[in-house]
């Protein structure tokens, strides 16, 4: 728990500070859900698998397209396109 010294509430803040090795165990993207992964290569625990197939958009429930992670929607396919340009030399072209 942290109290801030300007500030009258107190909150609680989960991270921590180490020395560059690796503490954390790999967790479902839902945030702060306890089951584990069914495998290191899994995103979502095995009650939330069927999402994987869910737009990553917030509000959107829409299927994804094949290879993506968004659904048909154009903007959200090119904000896809563009985060997975971000670092390749032809995202300057």
């Amino acid at each position: 728990i942290i109290q801030l010294h300007y500030s009258t509430s107190t909150d609680v803040m989960s991270c921590a500070v180490t020395d560059s090795v690796a503490i954390s165990r790999p967790c479902c993207a839902i945030h702060n859900y306890p089951l584990p992964l069914p495998s290191s290569h899994a995103s979502f625990c095995i009650p939330h698998t069927h999402l994987k197939y869910v737009c990553i958009f917030p509000g959107c429930n829409a299927p994804t397209q094949l290879d993506m992670q968004t659904c048909d929607l154009e903007e959200h396919t090119a904000q896809e396109t563009a985060y997975c340009t971000v670092g390749n030399s032809y995202a300057l072209l």
